[in-house]
């Protein structure tokens, strides 16, 4: 059996019917001199099918935690072929009966705990069998704006979808409650305004982490200043420069620039190592890149840096200027303004006085 060939079948057939309610097509092509899968249920104590859900599944699991039946991968695989044929038949004659999930707590970065089930490897292996067959029927029904556990899908492509859609005007957001999410940190480009923002709107978040696309231009900044650009040596110091702030942080950063800074006489290569410097101390505990990559956070996303100068554009607009000491403010008047939601904030406002 093609597995792929079985699913896209599957899939299709669902989009058909999510188009005409009612198709009398049948599932599969009905030939008396092929093996017909009469229903659903067929595939799940089919060989093949069975077998490629138990590849999956052994796949990923394996050096995790195992069931209640303390079976690991590596005892799973011993005789795994006569462990398969016995479940096929349990599937198949209906004597199949799942085992209790074990249950695991486990700390969340907050301070409170989750609880964990960890179901044993062969009721995995019939979970995925399910997963193999319903996935395509039901997919062409999810929204086309739902990326929550889905194939293929994340949580970067839903931020980029957001991104797509805030540069359309599109307005109207769903209230977050940002308390209870596992992991809450803001990557940024580490503007003095931008962490006040953040400290102020945002006051339950885990840490600011300075991105490290917009520390990668800082310091390729300086780097072309020292070294002629595209060479060699530039190229060879930046990633040395890029791998230390990566994997030491921001200390051991800091003086190995201090101390390539003593090497050069040229005021202009000493001013641009300078101005690196005086960049990195002032972020410093933005920087700790060692800390937030053992937390498991995210350090930097292209699509992050990518859009600094496109908010920036759509705040300001073309042609506008603005101090430093007064952008907060601004861009908090224009957020009023671009979210409709000027006139209900002044309302308030006037009620209040």
């Amino acid at each position: 059996m093609n597995v792929e060939e079985v699913q896209r079948k599957l899939w299709e057939q669902s989009k058909t019917h999510k188009q005409h309610r009612e198709s009398d097509l049948p599932l599969f092509p009905v030939n008396p001199h092929e093996k017909r899968i009469r229903n659903l249920m067929d595939l799940m104590h089919q060989p093949d099918w069975l077998l490629e859900a138990c590849e999956c599944v052994l796949s990923r699991s394996r050096g995790k935690a195992p069931g209640v039946d303390g079976v690991t991968v590596q005892k799973f695989s011993n005789g795994l072929e006569g462990k398969l044929e016995k479940l096929r038949l349990e599937l198949k004659h209906g004597t199949y009966q799942p085992q209790p999930v074990r249950r695991v707590m486990i700390p969340k970065s907050n301070g409170k705990m989750r609880a964990l089930g960890i179901p044993c490897l062969r009721d995995k292996i019939v979970q995925e069998a399910m997963r193999m067959a319903l996935e395509p029927i039901f997919e062409v029904e999810f929204h086309n704006n739902s990326y929550g556990f889905r194939p293929n899908r994340n949580a970067h492509n839903a931020i980029s979808r957001c991104q797509q859609l805030v540069m359309t005007k599109f307005t109207w957001v769903k209230r977050l409650k940002i308390t209870d999410v596992d992991q809450k940190v803001a990557v940024a480009d580490g503007a003095r305004w931008i962490r006040k923002q953040l400290e102020s709107k945002l006051p339950m978040l885990d840490s600011q982490i300075l991105d490290f696309y917009h520390l990668s231009e800082h310091v390729w900044a300086a780097v072309n200043t020292c070294f002629n650009q595209g060479s060699d040596k530039a190229k060879e110091f930046a990633s040395e420069i890029l791998h230390v702030a990566k994997h030491e942080g921001p200390a051991v950063l800091l003086s190995r620039l201090i101390d390539e800074r003593k090497k050069y006489r040229s005021n202009i290569k000493r001013k641009s190592l300078k101005e690196l410097i005086r960049y990195i101390a002032h972020r410093f505990e933005l920087c700790d890149y060692p800390k937030f990559i053992e937390q498991g956070w995210q350090i930097g996303s292209g699509p992050t840096e990518a859009m600094c100068k496109v908010l920036t554009y759509r705040l300001k607009g073309a042609g506008m200027r603005w101090d430093r000491v007064g952008a907060d403010a601004i861009m908090a008047l224009i957020a009023l303004e671009q979210s409709n939601t000027w006139k209900s904030y002044w309302d308030v406002r006037k009620r209040a006085a």
